[in-house]
């Protein structure tokens, strides 16, 4: 005969007989037995003996959270046995073998009388509490709030029955706990068919008589493992003290142990989460912050104990991510984070930052020397090769190092500082290790400072255009302008574009001001023209983002329409520097202005390192000779024969070629000898605002006349 002991957090226990036949569970009123609650389905398993009536059988039907037995979800039939555990939803279905329990040894039917009751007590609490505990970790029996848990049920059982001694046994001990028994036949049971046993054992005493004792071993049975064991030495129950209730108690002071372990147990996972990274496993950025405020503290109180601190960044993370995928990229951050921690002794600490940054927090290190050495270790173990997924991958760094020399007052002063020094480091081409020093710190604030200052800028229109005129050799007429912005700054006057322009990208203002540049340009240019008549274009810088921008070509139209310009005067021009990436649309782009009459430019030509590539690769009407070339071919034979070459291979591809930075009258005929067709320089005018055009025109200046 079997049992089934049904208990739920919201119902009493119960306890349902099987003889025979199929009994079903669900929430329908119509089965066998009803579970009250929504996590059972209607009909949510079954449970049947077999033909023979010696195999009991649990089936799943079809439910919709499904059914467990022992942890594991039901798949098809299973043969249940004693000590079996059966989770529905929140309930818990104990299985209990009747005949199994009346099934005792000769020398100890004497016990079994008066302890049958007591016995299925403690199984029933022991069977429960096994229940409760089985999603926890077994590592959690170890814990100080665990072991008080074990003593609090260990205790109240001593307060309900009499006896010598309560103990849990844990599941390292279970072992040297079976060594100590002296009857090992009582106890095959417990260990090959982990089914609770009553035994007589005989216990040596201090005078050296032997007492015989009466004890209680039930094993607390995780994933068909016995974990751990309840042991009551020296049994003697009083009958009287039993009561429903007192079981239940039992149950609730279990049911409490397992919650605060639980309890326990998410707190830990919740710390650990709250400080540690996912992928790579180890501490996060908050961690690190904790760990430098105690360096701080312990270096202001210990001057002598010192630490540094390595920022490390991945230069070309980015490609191998996008290009095999976050899988492989994770993988690699995981590879990358293990070999971190070959570098570092065990008092050290290594986080990830965040991204494809990392840091190391290198304890107990007064010595600069010594601090370079562990950065170029790093550097040198951290770019070796990796091998992942099947692939060879290298992995380039830079390292910027800070220590407690600064005098830092937070951790965040001691990470920014080793950022600023690890993004100087990524600038060096030779070098991926920076240690900082305080001008870094200085040229950041001055950036900043001028970043503020050009957005206030903007919004104050202080930018404003000059012009400088490019005159046509043969004619000596101006023909042109090029357009270059200037910085009417009120604390230093006139700023000149080497001072500025590369900063306006990280200010966040380049959209901004090259959409100015354009309007304001094409606007004066409009304004000379009804004013002279002259039919004058504006050449306009065009940069790299100008060209990835999906509505250049519009705005390019809508301006020459609002202003009245045809194609043919504007000219836009391309400086070598510009690092075009996409290459097949900046060639789509430029045949469009082609196709339109807009004139396209090569700037700076010949100080780049793709010089001819970018004559053979992109659509050009027009090559701007650099003004350094210029200033020397009367004193260098080397820059003549350069300049001329670069005037007879323009012309041989079809192209007009402007000389920049002409000077002198001397620098003029050398141009003219060379067949150059446009110039522009100091020679005929300095770069001029609108209103002095208008001026410079009327004069009508000649390339002829001296200056």
């Amino acid at each position: 005969m079997y049992e089934l002991i049904v208990q739920s957090s919201k119902k009493k226990r119960s306890i349902y007989q099987i003889n025979g036949g199929a009994v079903k569970l669900g929430r329908l009123k119509d089965n066998d037995i009803i579970l009250e609650h929504g996590s059972a389905s209607r009909e949510h398993a079954m449970i049947y003996l077999d033909s023979d009536r010696t195999k009991l059988f649990i089936r799943d039907m079809g439910s919709t959270n499904g059914t467990f037995v022992n942890g594991k979800k039901l798949e098809g039939d299973k043969e249940l046995e004693h000590n079996d555990q059966v989770r529905i939803g929140i309930y818990i279905i104990s299985v209990v073998n009747k005949a199994v329990n009346g099934t005792k040894k000769q020398a100890d039917k004497d016990l079994s009388d008066h302890t049958d009751q007591a016995l299925e007590i403690l199984i029933q609490a022991v069977d429960h509490f096994a229940v409760l505990l089985h999603d926890l970790s077994l590592q959690l029996f170890s814990t100080p709030d665990f072991d008080e848990a074990l003593d609090c049920i260990s205790n109240f059982i001593l307060q309900m029955i009499d006896a010598d001694e309560c103990q849990i046994i844990l599941e390292d001990e279970v072992a040297d706990f079976f060594r100590g028994i002296q009857k090992r036949k009582a106890l095959d049971k417990v260990v090959s068919r982990r089914l609770p046993v009553l035994y007589q054992d005989s216990t040596l005493m201090e005078d050296g008589s032997h007492v015989e004792t009466s004890n209680i071993l039930v094993p607390v049975v995780h994933n068909q493992q016995i974990s751990a064991l309840l042991y009551v030495r020296n049994f003697g129950p009083d009958l009287e003290k039993f009561e429903e209730n007192d079981l239940q108690l039992v149950v609730a002071v279990s049911h409490q142990a397992a919650l605060r372990l639980q309890q326990h147990k998410y707190q830990e996972e919740l710390i650990h989460n709250a400080t540690h990274d996912v992928v790579t496993g180890l501490p996060n950025r908050q961690y690190l912050l904790n760990q430098l405020a105690l360096a701080l503290a312990r270096s202001k109180r210990h001057p002598d104990h010192g630490f540094a601190l390595f920022f490390i960044d991945i230069d070309n993370f980015k490609i191998i991510n996008d290009s095999l995928g976050h899988l492989v990229g994770d993988d690699l951050l995981a590879a990358f984070a293990n070999r971190l921690r070959n570098c570092v002794r065990e008092v050290d600490t290594i986080a990830r930052f965040g991204g494809d940054e990392f840091a190391i927090l290198y304890d107990d290190v007064n010595d600069l020397e010594e601090i370079l050495l562990i950065g170029q270790r790093i550097v040198e173990e951290m770019t070796e090769p990796y091998f992942l997924h099947g692939k060879e991958m290298v992995m380039q760094i830079s390292v910027g190092i800070t220590y407690n020399s600064q005098e830092y007052e937070t951790p965040e002063e001691v990470i920014r500082d080793a950022d600023i020094a690890m993004y100087q480091a990524k600038e060096q081409d030779d070098y991926s290790l920076k240690i900082f020093d305080q001008s870094m710190h200085d040229q950041l604030v001055e950036l900043l400072q001028l970043q503020t200052k050009l957005r206030t800028a903007y919004r104050q229109d202080e930018f404003l255009l000059n012009y400088q005129p490019i005159i046509a050799l043969d004619s000596g007429e101006v023909i042109g302008l090029e357009a270059l912005i200037r910085w009417n700054s009120p604390e230093r006057g006139i700023v000149l574009p080497d001072e500025f322009i590369n900063r306006i990208d990280s200010s966040g203002l380049q959209s901004s001001v090259e959409y100015w540049v354009m309007e304001t340009a094409c606007s004066q240019i409009a304004l000379l023209d009804r004013m002279t008549s002259k039919g004058l274009f504006v050449s306009i810088n065009l940069s790299e983002r100008q060209i990835r921008h999906p509505n250049l070509m519009q705005n390019v139209k809508d301006t020459l329409r609002k202003y009245g310009l045809n194609s043919k005067q504007l000219w836009l021009e391309v400086t070598e520097q510009s690092n075009i990436t996409n290459m097949e649309k900046a060639i789509s782009i430029f045949q469009s202005f082609q196709s339109m009459g807009i004139r396209l430019c090569l700037d700076d030509f010949g100080t780049g390192y793709s010089t001819l590539s970018y004559l053979y690769t992109f659509p050009m009407d027009i090559l701007k000779i650099d003004k350094s070339f210029i200033h020397r071919v009367l004193d260098h034979q080397e820059s003549a024969k350069v300049v001329k070459t670069i005037v007879g291979l323009a012309h041989n591809l079809g192209l007009k070629v402007v000389a920049e930075g002409v000077e002198t009258q001397e620098q003029l005929e050398f141009l003219r000898g060379t067949g150059c067709d446009y110039v522009q320089g100091f020679y005929f005018s300095k770069p001029m605002s609108a209103e002095h055009v208008l001026e410079f025109l009327q004069e009508s200046p000649s390339a002829q006349r001296s200056r």
